[in-house]
């Protein structure tokens, strides 16, 4: 799936295909969108003039959907399943938690200093960016802070890699010892080696214990 985001024309409103549920959207194209269902009415709140469409891209025709960003002056596109983590090969630039994350969930046109995109495409994950934005909103500082984390999926991926790149100390991971835990220990090793935080990837078991 990809989303096309556009200026709206008149008073045209799109359908909304799907609905989505997420707290925040970063860089389109301010990065301070709170949320509830869905996207549009964020932007409405916010007297932004976008509305929100929602594509069919499979991995085949992921680079032509991404050019099409470009040649239709898009202000961006969300990115979901199974484009995620192979939409980087088309695009300028990769912010360094999403490339860290192995996936990308935003995509922004970038502009220039008169407002206007320039085509250069920058890719984000924005989960981990509006968990400790919510964080930051109730005054918490979690700068040299110890963490607990239940899950190694790729919304806990996210956060676990903005936390330690924004700072947390020491992280601890814990998950049950199935498929999905030797992706801790990935996420664990990615923390370890690209931050100053201390991480660990554990079992329930040594939990409980």
């Amino acid at each position: 799936m990809i989303i096309k985001i556009e200026k709206k024309r008149g008073n045209y409103h799109a359908k909304h295909y799907r609905t989505y549920r997420i707290s925040r959207i970063n860089g389109l194209p301010d990065p301070s969108y709170t949320v509830s269902d869905h996207p549009q009415p964020a932007y409405d709140k916010n007297g932004d003039d976008v509305i929100q469409l929602a594509f069919e891209v499979d991995n085949d025709t992921l680079e032509a959907a991404v050019e099409s960003i470009r040649a239709l002056k898009m202000l961006g596109s969300n990115i979901s399943m199974p484009n995620k983590t192979v939409v980087h090969k088309y695009l300028d630039e990769v912010d360094e938690a999403a490339k860290l994350c192995g996936a990308i969930n935003t995509v922004v046109n970038t502009r220039d200093k008169d407002g206007n995109v320039t085509g250069y495409l920058k890719g984000y994950n924005t989960d981990g960016m509006g968990y400790w934005q919510g964080i930051k909103e109730e005054g918490i500082d979690f700068k040299g802070m110890k963490m607990v984390l239940i899950g190694t999926g790729g919304a806990a991926t996210a956060i676990a890699v903005r936390g330690a790149l924004d700072g947390i100390a020491e992280l601890h991971i814990f998950n049950i010892k199935d498929k999905f835990y030797a992706r801790g220990e990935e996420i664990v090793d990615i923390i370890n080696k690209n931050s100053n935080c201390k991480a660990r990837c554990m079992t329930w078991a040594i939990w409980h214990s």
